[in-house]
């Protein structure tokens, strides 16, 4: 809902037409759009695909990297939580350029 209520206030979605089930199930939004497209590379994106099930937001501003449920965790879940967030930022730093 939320990101429907982005796009009416401006806020356009990145597709990648070479990724359609990617870019159905999830929302790309910022200024930068070739500096997104290069971070969401082919493994990076079917490593979100892989976890598409599981509801999460990944967001980046400036030098930060926030990667959350959008509510608390519970103790037990962290780790599961700690460990996705490790596997995506070394997906994104095999990807980074030199």
């Amino acid at each position: 809902m939320y990101d429907g209520l982005g796009a009416l206030f401006g806020g356009q979605d990145i597709d990648f037409q070479e990724d359609p089930e990617f870019s159905a199930a999830f929302v790309l939004q910022g200024e930068q759009e070739a500096a997104i497209r290069q971070t969401f590379t082919a493994p990076v994106r079917a490593w979100f695909a892989q976890q598409a099930s599981q509801r999460f937001f990944f967001e980046a501003q400036e030098n930060k990297l926030v990667f959350h449920r959008g509510k608390p965790v519970p103790p037990g879940e962290s780790l599961e939580l700690m460990d996705q967030a490790l596997q995506i930022l070394r997906l994104l730093a095999h990807g980074a350029p030199a």
